[in-house]
């Protein structure tokens, strides 16, 4: 395969799968024979395929990238450290670039599927496939959609001198709605003051990024659907997928599981939202714990923070709580605090020991039973789940209000933050929530005398713009620790109320509790120094999560990418005594800036050379819009993939945008969707979205095009569906 490869650069071949085949299961029918019968025969199928799960490594990702996680990894870094196909040299000039997006071949699958793709792409190289028509080793990429359905795509892709053939094969499609159950309509959703709650239009279904276990053979993938029972009730159901097959492994109430046990008393999947991608950890062979977090629609109470940890046995086929405290509960029982886990969509970041780390949105603050405002560290032990570890700003309270005045540091300070580097921004109509965006765990190298000692670092980072380089200790068990701060400028041992004077954050070096290692204004939209007013321009902050590339020991490279929303995408480097950030920045190419909801960059190297390392983002500025207070819809526009050289060109301090997908309609991405990000692998690049000019509300609204109703009624909506789009070199050189 790696002289054909070589000569055709063809990825993989592959054959069709039959859109109304038997693998089809779990489709919606209006026969309760047929759906008998496909349950049965999927029990059947999935009880035989789990049967031969193996554990240990043995086929998928042993030669080749995967993707199976939010963000790449566990530590939610962003970083294929394994492409050899896309590199710089494709990009001689923005106009010349022998790069863009891949049309399907006629006759195949198009990527279009039956509902809006939120769901971050994953694929995975060197699965052996189990269906008729898709067999032997192959790589796929599978999708999620809002009409709670799982998709699983392969490829034809052949570069000649003069041009490409590129064919989609759909190998697999699988509806996890049960019999007379559909995805929740946002008419369903909550309202304030009569306000339907609009954030998720027309329906929510798989919202979060499955995760993938690829230590076991067939790989098996974990995803959450947002359910609409026959009784009209809701809730959310975890999810075991072979992903060889498209089969769903079923065990009476143990599998699928019933997550509505997780949530406080009164409480059901239309007041908790599931954005947050799922994460996982494998803590011992033929086990994984799957992590579930939680937030709110729209901040309409009742509602609270939860993140549940189940663990799949794949001897018994069985979802169970890993202990008796299965949940962690940002409020401790109250749903009043407004403590919600969103995080713009990132999943729970996970170290080397299993331990997980979440950013906490609003909410009130105590140390012990309540964590808004807070970065916290939560520890599986024998007994469940116990938070172990925290950092919480010191202007947690100004934080949560609206309309308030924020004083923050500047990104040119030193220090804590002295008087004449003060910034202030006024709030918007909102709040400041640090939990707007995700935990990323860095692991720098090269760095002689790092800050954090014998510790590693995490960056985490929400709405106010502020950067916070966190301390934190892989040790894992239920002991109490005081690695990552507790309370800015206080510690552990202390209630104090909230200080907004005293801002931004409490450096030291060594870090001692009270302290952490960096905090600075990283995602500015700029800031007013003619005047000395020190004002900061309005950017939103920070949604998902950052991008860290550490580079080698040969090449250290240890940059930071952020993009704060109406701002541009800045690289920030750490130096090589401390581990501390270049607080300058490099900001990108002029005049390029992230309208709302900002973007999550991901990048790709070779694992040696430099010069391979591409940066990608994805400007989603123009995702269909719905106004419930008016019933009306604005359209949406195609989503843009721009990339970047990661890697700020010298004496001009900025990064170099090498190419983007609006310079010509023919590379028109999919309608743009909130919080979409890009999966570079094998030579490709994925963008998830919805069908373009999907403009989603309610039946008879204004320009409504796409609503819950259609896509009941509708197998595969013409509008009102998702689209994968696929990018990648356009001839060979």
């Amino acid at each position: 395969m790696a002289a054909v490869l070589a000569v055709k650069k063809e990825i993989s071949v592959h054959t069709g799968f039959p859109r109304n085949s038997a693998w089809e299961v779990r489709m919606r029918s209006p026969s309760p024979f047929l759906h008998a019968v496909v349950c049965v025969s999927t029990i059947m199928i999935a009880l035989f395929l789990a049967s031969s799960i193996a554990w240990g490594q043995t086929g998928a990702c042993t030669s080749g990238p995967c993707v199976a996680t939010y963000h790449n990894d566990p530590m939610r870094d962003g970083v294929n450290s394994q492409e050899t196909t896309l590199t710089q040299s494709l990009f001689p000039t923005a106009k010349k670039a022998n790069f863009g997006l891949l049309v399907p071949a006629a006759g195949g699958a198009t990527g279009a599927v039956d509902g809006l793709i939120y769901a971050q792409p994953l694929y995975l190289s060197g699965v052996t496939m189990a269906t008729s028509t898709c067999s032997g080793s192959q790589n796929i990429v599978l999708v999620a959609t809002m009409n709670n359905s799982v998709y699983a795509f392969t490829w034809t892709y052949t570069l000649t001198s003069t041009g490409y053939s590129f064919s989609l094969t759909q190998c697999w499609m699988l509806n996890l709605n049960q019999p007379g159950e559909y995805a929740i309509p946002v008419s369903a959703l909550p309202t304030n003051h009569g306000v339907q709650c609009g954030n998720t239009v027309p329906q929510v279904g798989i919202l979060s990024t499955p995760v993938i276990d690829t230590s076991v053979t067939p790989p098996v993938m974990y995803v959450v659907t947002a359910d609409e029972t026959v009784n009209l009730t809701y809730t959310y159901r975890l999810h075991a997928i072979n992903v060889n097959s498209g089969t769903e492994v079923t065990n009476g109430s143990s599998a699928p599981y019933d997550l509505s046990g997780a949530f406080h008393t009164g409480l059901t999947a239309i007041q908790e939202q599931q954005r947050p991608g799922l994460a996982l950890y494998n803590p011992g062979p033929g086990l994984a714990n799957i992590y579930v977090a939680f937030g709110s629609y729209c901040d309409i109470s009742p509602y609270s923070g939860y993140l549940a940890g189940l663990t799949y046995n794949y001897s018994t086929q069985s979802f169970a709580p890993v202990g008796t405290n299965w949940v962690f509960d940002t409020e401790s029982g109250s749903t009043r605090q407004n403590g919600g886990i969103w995080m713009g969509g990132a999943a729970p970041a996970v170290d080397s020991a299993g331990n997980v780390y979440l950013a906490v949105a609003n909410g009130g603050w105590n140390g012990t039973t309540l964590f808004g405002q807070s970065v916290v560290k939560i520890a599986t032990t024998s007994t469940g789940l116990v938070p172990v570890d925290y950092y919480t700003p010191n202007d947690y309270e100004q934080l949560n209000r609206d309309s308030t005045t924020i004083t923050l540091c500047s990104t040119y300070s030193s220090g804590s933050c002295p008087s004449t580097n003060m910034l202030t921004i006024e709030a918007p109509n909102g709040d400041f929530d640090l939990g707007a965006g995700g935990v990323t765990l860095i692991n720098t190298v090269g760095v002689t005398s790092p800050v954090c000692g014998s510790n590693s670092e995490l960056v985490a980072g929400g709405k106010e713009g502020v950067l916070y380089g966190i301390c934190y200790s892989t040790q894992t068990g239920s002991t109490l620790e005081n690695i990552m701060g507790g309370l800015d400028g206080c510690g552990y041992d202390c209630k104090i109320n909230s200080n907004p004077t005293d801002s931004a954050c409490t450096q030291a070096s060594p870090v001692v509790p009270g302290s952490i290692a960096q905090c600075f204004q990283g995602v500015s939209a700029g800031e007013d120094q003619a005047n000395g007013s020190n004002e900061i321009f309005f950017s939103s902050g920070v949604r998902g999560a950052e991008a860290f590339w550490a580079g080698s020991a040969a090449n250290p490279q240890n940059y930071l990418y952020v993009a704060g929303i109406f701002a541009a995408l800045e690289a920030y480097q750490a130096n090589l005594t401390t581990g501390s950030f270049n607080l300058a920045g490099n900001p990108a190419t002029f005049p390029k800036t992230f309208p709302y909801p900002g973007t999550v960059p991901a990048l790709s190297w070779n694992g040696s050379t430099t010069n391979t390392a591409l940066l990608c983002a994805i400007d989603s500025g123009g995702y269909g819009m719905w106004t419930p207070i008016t019933n009306s819809a604005a359209a949406a526009r195609p989503s843009i993939l721009v990339v970047y050289n990661p890697i700020p060109v010298s004496g001009e301090n900025e990064l170099k945008e090498l190419w983007e997908s609006s310079i010509s309609s023919t590379d028109a991405g999919p309608g743009a969707v909130k919080f979409t990000v890009p999966t570079i692998a094998g030579g490709l690049v994925f963008v998830g979205g919805g069908t373009p000019g999907y403009a989603p509300g309610l039946p008879g609204g204004t320009n409504v095009n796409c609503t819950a109703a259609a896509l009941v009624t509708a197998s595969m909506p013409t509008i009102c569906g998702g689209q994968l789009a696929v990018y990648g070199e356009l001839k060979l050189p």
